[in-house]
């Protein structure tokens, strides 16, 4: 019998295949020689589970014979038999892991690092690399809301004895907020060629950086955002066979430091705005004019749950008969 099936042998059947597939995944863990983004939100989510099963049924008492379980708390160089902290240290590790990807996968540090704006890296992200990093932003999102507003608030405890880490995880959770918001607008943009959407999407993103409390990894996404706005309305313009209106905004934003950023985009705009030889000059509204105007629109409350950890609940965890 696993670890966790001995523990929790007096409260939850294990005679059921799924409780004990589960309770046997979390035994075998930590064993693990190497743990990906999808076993990390596997057992983060298996927490998630068996925290909400336990306090649920926290009248009855919890015990084993045979093992005594007991949890890190880090902060504190201690152990402890109170299993919230285990749902802190899981979400931990995911929230750890899903930065480390985005980082990667949407090539944030390559474009820091080139000293170079990061514009040009959005508009050529693959539709599958979109993709999948919004899926696996919004998982991290629900496994970080149960966290802060479930757990945090169901045990004292962890805020007094963990700090640093619930205001981590605290951190990174409105970090993935703005890059999940980042993530919508960009596929608005790209994807489905609907530059206002982006617009609205985008100043989600400013709006929840505003209150602060964001990791520095979303600064080159926040400065992107001005840039990626001009380059959408800009080609709508052009779809629309309004050139003037294109002329206008590129005049707009030529001067701006998001175009001394990021000069290969304002230099495929200018290709794409240029007017063919011999054409007559359209007119092109004037400065300041509330056609060239670009307003967002924030969606409140975008991502506070992202995909909830309990999404996919078939209730594997019950007591025994």
């Amino acid at each position: 019998m696993s670890l966790y099936c001995e523990w929790l042998s007096s409260t939850v059947d294990t005679t059921q295949q799924p409780a004990r597939a589960m309770l046997d995944f979390m035994s075998s863990f930590e064993r693990l020689e190497y743990k990906n983004a999808k076993l990390l939100l596997l057992y983060a989510r298996n927490w998630c589970h068996l925290s909400r099963f336990l306090f649920a049924h926290r009248e009855e008492q919890l015990h084993s014979d045979k093992v005594q379980m007991l949890f890190d708390v880090t902060e504190r160089r201690q152990r402890t038999d109170v299993y919230w902290f285990e749902v802190a240290r899981a979400c931990d590790l995911l929230a750890t892991e899903t930065m480390q990807n985005l980082l990667q996968d949407l090539e944030i540090m390559a474009a820091v690092d080139a000293k170079r704006g990061y514009a040009e890296t959005a508009l050529r992200l693959k539709p599958n690399t979109l993709a999948a990093a919004l899926i696996s932003t919004k998982a991290a999102i629900g496994v970080c809301h149960y966290t802060l507003r479930v757990a945090d608030v169901n045990c004292k405890y962890l805020r007094q004895c963990s700090p640093k880490l619930m205001d981590s995880i605290a951190r990174r959770y409105q970090t993935f907020r703005v890059i999940g918001c980042w993530l919508q607008g960009v596929h608005q943009l790209v994807q489905c060629e609907a530059p206002q959407l982006a617009a609205d999407w985008f100043e989600t993103c400013t709006s929840i950086a505003s209150q602060g409390n964001v990791t520095p990894a979303v600064a080159p996404l926040l400065e992107s955002t001005v840039l990626l706005n001009y380059h959408g309305f800009i080609h709508k313009a052009l779809r629309e066979n309004q050139r003037g209106m294109a002329l206008g905004f590129m005049r707009d934003i030529e001067p701006s430091e998001s175009a001394k950023q990021d000069a290969a985009v304002v230099q495929a705009l200018k290709v794409a705005t240029a007017l063919p030889k011999g054409a007559a000059p359209p007119a092109v509204p004037g400065v300041g004019s509330p056609l060239l105007k670009i307003a967002g629109k924030p969606k409140l409350g975008a991502l506070e749950i992202g995909i909830s950890p309990f999404s996919d609940d078939d209730a594997v965890l019950q007591r025994p008969q």
